[in-house]
């Protein structure tokens, strides 16, 4: 997940090379190209670069095709509506099996969620969170565009459901799959872990999968004068349990960050509350991380 928004770096002139850049669309772009570029750029995090004509690259040892393929899924899908606005994706590459891999894309206007969050009077918090639920609302209109998984992989998300992936192969293709893998896992490689939640009676499997940007957390929600600017880092996106932007909503809210309980307001307003099958399948989640 990048932060985006105003750092030290990020408050530096351009350099001289980053003036009167031709439209992005107009650039044939090259690995080559985008090196150079990162080179000239402003750094605004430690993963990505402002290279000047609103353009950003993001740059990292993970590869980066899928959120690439996912936020133009998203474009697509949201051409009409101005309730999600994601950054237009220019060009993707991998710099060789062991090397970085590169995201050219759109620089939305804005500041990451996250550094505001701490400042924001409730009217502004309110507007926002309401705002969001619209964005979740939106994503509801591909519930049922595709079966579980991410955009383009159907059985398989980039998320590591626990710490070590015993069965990488494994495909998660039903609600039921998804969840039952941890503890599945947990029996079979950490046996005599303690601490594992009854399962039975917590979760509606009958349930059908939700679309879900995956990770919708301030650090991925841009704010411009008061208001949702954009969406970034749909890495992520794909197709869920029911009760995933809950989850992913409160999952991290004993960091301190989120103690004051701001986030968590917003999360109650732009989401359904699950309660019971977040804070089962947290235990969960969290098992897996420490013990596989």
């Amino acid at each position: 997940m990048e932060v985006l928004g105003p750092t030290a770096s990020s408050c530096l002139q351009p350099s001289s090379s980053m003036q009167n850049i031709p439209p992005p669309n107009s650039i044939q772009w090259t690995l080559e190209l985008v090196k150079q570029r990162i080179k000239t750029g402003v750094e605004i995090s430690p993963e990505v670069v402002d290279i000047g004509g609103g353009v950003i690259v993001k740059y990292c040892r993970r590869p980066l095709h899928q959120e690439a393929e996912t936020t133009k899924y998203v474009a697509r899908c949201f051409a009409q509506t101005d309730v999600i606005r994601v950054p237009k994706i220019y060009a993707v590459f991998s710099d060789g099996p062991y090397g970085d891999s590169y995201l050219v894309e759109e620089k939305l206007p804005g500041i990451p969620l996250i550094q505001l969050l701490p400042h924001l009077d409730d009217a502004t918090r309110y507007t926002l969170a309401h705002e969001l639920k619209g964005v979740c609302r939106e994503l509801k209109r591909l519930d049922d565009k595709g079966s579980m998984g991410n955009v383009g992989t159907p059985g398989k998300f980039v998320r590591s459901l626990y710490g070590s992936p015993a069965d990488p192969e494994d495909l998660l293709s039903t609600p039921e799959e998804f969840i039952m893998c941890i503890p599945n896992a947990l029996n079979k490689y950490a046996p005599g872990v303690s601490g594992i939640p009854t399962i039975s009676g917590v979760f509606d499997f009958s349930r059908s999968p939700v679309f879900s940007h995956g990770d919708l957390v301030p650090e991925n929600i841009l704010v411009h004068n008061g208001h949702i600017s954009g969406i970034i880092d749909w890495a992520h996106g794909g197709w869920y349990p029911y009760f995933w932007n809950d989850f992913i909503g409160r999952w991290r809210n004993d960091l301190p960050q989120f103690r004051d309980g701001r986030w968590t307001e917003m999360v109650g307003i732009m989401t359904e509350s699950f309660s019971r099958e977040v804070e089962v399948f947290l235990c969960l989640y969290e098992l897996g991380q420490y013990n596989l």
